[in-house]
């Protein structure tokens, strides 16, 4: 069993005390937790956007390094919180960040677009949810009867 497990499953059962001595029994034998734990554990607190930006934030603090993947994380904790506001600043920081090869909307996955255009229905954003799905179509034409069918969902 790795520690990244049993993380995961102290946060599912809500045991966060046992999560605080895994690190700590982490750290005495100097085992450094990395990225791969740091993300374990911004997934297990999505529903907890607050606390898990903390986390991701003091973990920077101690010199690890966010990816893609952690932005990606909190993007889906913000949208499923309906905080579409602080989700869109954060997908302009991600598109600072990681753009250099590769343009951000093609690696923020449907799923959280989705959620994004979930969040701004959810918040009577109805316009806005709309042209969020129009820019998807045009950038993905691939997936546009995908889009249809989420815009057809629409209020």
């Amino acid at each position: 069993m790795t520690f990244g497990t049993l993380l995961a499953g102290f946060y599912k059962e809500e045991k966060y005390k046992d999560v605080g001595k895994v690190l700590k029994m982490m750290g005495k034998y100097r085992i450094k937790p990395g990225l791969n734990i740091l993300n374990i554990r911004i997934q297990s607190l999505c529903g907890d956007y607050e606390t898990a930006l903390k986390v991701c934030n003091d973990s920077m603090e101690m010199g690890w390094v966010s990816n893609f993947s952690t932005m990606k994380l909190l993007v889906n904790g913000l949208a499923g919180v309906s905080k579409v506001k602080e989700a869109k600043e954060l997908v302009g920081l991600m598109k600072a960040k990681f753009t250099k090869d590769v343009d951000i909307l093609e690696e923020i996955s449907n799923a959280t677009m989705k959620l994004l255009v979930n969040g701004l229905a959810g918040i009577s954003k109805v316009k806005e949810a709309k042209e969020l799905v129009g820019l998807m179509k045009v950038k993905f034409t691939k997936d546009v009867d995908m889009w249809d069918e989420i815009e057809a969902g629409l209020p």
